[in-house]
C-alpha cells in the first residue's frame, strides 16, 4: 500500500466521525496505525461506489490478487465482500431509527450510517486479545481454563458495546461463539453489580431460546464462564416439575435460562417477577419466528421492564425478523457477521445425486468408510425413528433424538453422543439447534433441508472451534424439484464429482 494510499484510508475513516467528536488518544493511534476498526455514525451518506471500490481493491492488493484483471476481481469481491451490495436492504432498517452494521470477510472497515443527521458518532476498536478487555479479568481464569486463546469476531465486535448497554441485533453463523459474546459481558455486569437481597424469583437477566436443550446449554455456559458459585443461573423448561423448578427459583437465581412455553406457565401462576431484570436476551430468533414463538414473547414483554438492555441473537438474516424486533428495541445496534468472518473452520461440503430408493444404501456405503460422530438430519420424527432401527442391526452405537421423546431421554442421548468418540446421532431441525459438540466429524443431510438457511444451521453442526469437518448432502431430482432451485448455486460448486473444499477461515493478510 502506498504512502497516499495509507492517507486516503486515514480520510475515509476519519470523513465518518463528527468533527465534534473528541476522540482519545488511544482511538487516535488505532486509526493511525490503520488497525481493524469499527467507524458507525449518525450521517446520511452510504459508502459511494468510489469508496467500496477502494476498499476491495486495497485488500485484493494486499493479497496479491492482480486488480487489472476483472474476473479475478469479481471473484475475490464474491468471495470476501458477500453482502457489499445490501446496503439498500439495511437502509430500509435504518429509515425505521436503527444502526446497522455490515461486517465484511475482511474486518478492515466496517462503517454504518443513519439516514437521520445527528453530531453523535460513535467508534469501536476491535480487541484481538483477551488482555485488551478491562474486564477481561472477571472471567480472566475460566477463560483459559476452556482453552479460548482469542476472542471470536464476534465476541470482539459485541463484549464491548453490550457492556456500554446498547441494545443490540447480533447476526452471525452458527458456531461464532455467539453464546460468550453476550454471556461475559452479563457475568461481568453481574458480578459488579454484587446483588444479595431478593433474589428469590427475582432474576437479572431473562435469556429466551426456542428449545429445551439450548436453554440448558446456556446454563452450562454460564456456569463454566462465571468466576465464582454466588452467582446462579437456572434453566426453566418443559419436560421437567414445575414444582421443582420453582423451589430451585425460590433458592436465589441471577439468570433464567427460559423456553417461552414454559415461562408463560411461571407468569400465569405468579411464580416469577421481572421487577428487578435489566438485561433480556432472544437467542436462536431466527428459530423462534420459524416456530411462531413471537406472540408468547410479547406476552412476555409485557411483564418485564421497558427499558431493560434487549440483545438479539440470529444465524441468519431476514427482512421479517427485524421488522418484528421494532416493537420490542429502542433503536438498536445491528452487527452482521458475513459467514466467511465467523471462526477458522473449514467445512468441505459434498451434493450427492442419489435415487430415494437408492438413498439408505448410499448412506450405509458412507458410514462404512467413515467410522467418525456423525451428525444424521432428517426432515420428519417417524424417518428418525426408522433410520436409526435400521442403522442399529449394522452400525451398533447409533442414536435418536427428536421432540417426540421425553426431555430425560433427550438429556441422556446427548449426553452419551457427546462423550463417545464413533457415534451416529439421528436428528430433526428443532432438536439439531440444541446439540453444541465440538468435536462432530460429520453432518449428513440425509434429505435436502427445507430451506438454505436450514442447510447452513445443519452444517454449522461440524467445523466448529477451529477443527475441520465434512458436511454431505443428498438430494434427489424428482423428489426435490420443489426445493432445488434454493441450493442450485451450492450444487453446482460442490457436487460430488468436483468437490470443494468451503474454508470459513479469515485467512487475507491484512497488514
Amino acid at each position: 500500500m502506498t504512502e497516499n494510499d495509507s492517507d486516503l484510508n486515514k480520510q475515509m475513516i476519519l470523513k465518518y466521525s463528527s468533527k465534534k467528536l473528541d476522540l482519545d488518544s488511544a482511538t487516535k493511534n488505532t486509526i493511525n496505525r490503520n488497525k481493524e476498526l469499527v467507524v458507525f455514525t449518525r450521517y446520511a451518506n452510504w459508502l459511494t461506489t468510489k469508496e467500496f471500490s477502494f476498499i476491495v481493491n486495497l485488500i485484493a492488493t494486499k493479497n496479491n490478487i492482480d486488480t487489472k484483471n476483472e474476473n479475478a476481481m469479481k471473484r475475490f469481491e464474491k468471495q470476501h465482500f458477500p453482502y457489499g451490495k445490501r446496503f439498500n436492504s439495511i437502509s430500509n432498517i435504518n429509515s425505521k431509527g436503527y444502526f446497522a452494521v455490515t461486517i465484511y470477510h475482511t474486518p478492515y472497515i466496517i462503517v454504518m450510517h443513519h439516514k437521520e443527521k445527528s453530531e453523535n458518532a460513535y467508534i469501536l476498536s476491535l480487541q484481538g486479545s483477551w488482555d485488551d478487555y478491562s474486564h477481561y479479568s472477571i472471567v480472566a481464569g475460566n477463560i483459559k481454563r476452556l482453552g479460548w486463546t482469542e476472542p471470536t469476531l464476534i465476541q470482539r465486535v459485541l463484549i464491548n458495546v453490550i457492556t456500554q448497554g446498547h441494545n443490540i441485533i447480533g447476526l452471525a453463523q452458527t458456531g461464532s461463539g455467539k453464546t460468550a459474546a453476550y454471556l461475559i459481558p452479563i457475568i461481568v455486569k453481574l458480578v459488579e453489580a454484587n446483588r444479595v437481597q431478593d433474589k428469590e424469583r427475582n432474576p437479572s437477566v431473562l435469556v429466551l431460546s426456542p428449545i429445551r436443550e439450548l436453554s440448558q446449554q446456556i446454563v452450562e455456559h454460564f456456569e463454566k464462564l462465571s468466576p465464582n458459585k454466588t452467582l446462579v443461573a437456572l434453566a426453566i423448561i418443559g419436560g421437567k416439575n414445575i414444582s421443582e423448578q420453582f423451589c430451585n427459583m425460590l433458592q436465589g437465581v441471577d439468570l433464567i435460562s427460559a423456553t417461552p412455553g414454559r415461562l408463560l406457565d411461571f407468569l400465569s401462576r405468579s411464580y416469577i417477577t421481572f421487577s428487578a431484570c435489566d438485561t433480556i436476551v432472544i437467542d436462536e430468533a431466527d428459530e423462534m419466528l420459524n416456530l411462531n414463538f413471537f406472540d408468547d414473547i410479547d406476552k412476555i414483554f409485557a411483564s418485564v421492564n421497558e427499558d431493560s438492555q434487549i440483545i438479539m441473537i440470529s444465524a441468519t438474516f431476514a427482512d421479517k425478523l427485524l421488522n418484528l424486533a421494532t416493537s420490542y428495541f429502542k433503536k438498536p445496534i445491528i452487527f452482521q457477521i458475513t459467514a466467511d468472518n465467523t471462526g477458522k473452520t473449514k467445512i468441505q461440503e459434498k451434493f450427492i445425486q442419489v435415487s430415494t430408493n437408492e438413498k439408505y444404501y448410499a448412506l450405509q456405503d458412507i458410514l462404512k468408510n467413515e467410522i467418525k460422530k456423525t451428525l444424521l438430519f432428517v426432515n420428519k420424527k417417524h424417518i428418525a425413528s426408522k433410520l436409526s432401527a435400521s442403522l442399529s442391526n449394522n452400525f451398533g452405537f447409533v442414536l435418536c433424538i427428536h421432540g417426540g421423546k421425553p426431555q430425560e431421554v433427550r438429556e441422556s442421548i446427548l449426553s452419551s453422543f457427546k462423550n463417545s468418540q464413533n457415534s451416529i446421532l439421528i436428528t430433526t431441525d428443532v432438536m439439531g439447534r440444541g446439540i453444541d459438540i465440538v468435536d462432530i466429524d460429520i453432518v449428513i443431510n440425509y434429505e435436502l433441508p427445507p430451506t438454505f438457511e436450514i442447510y447452513l444451521h445443519r452444517i454449522g453442526r461440524t467445523g466448529r472451534a477451529g477443527r475441520s469437518g465434512t458436511a454431505i448432502t443428498f438430494y434427489d431430482p424428482v423428489v426435490d424439484h420443489e426445493e432445488l432451485p434454493k441450493f442450485k448455486e451450492r450444487i453446482k460448486k460442490f457436487d460430488s464429482l468436483h468437490t470443494q473444499t468451503n474454508n470459513f477461515s479469515n485467512d487475507l493478510i491484512l497488514e
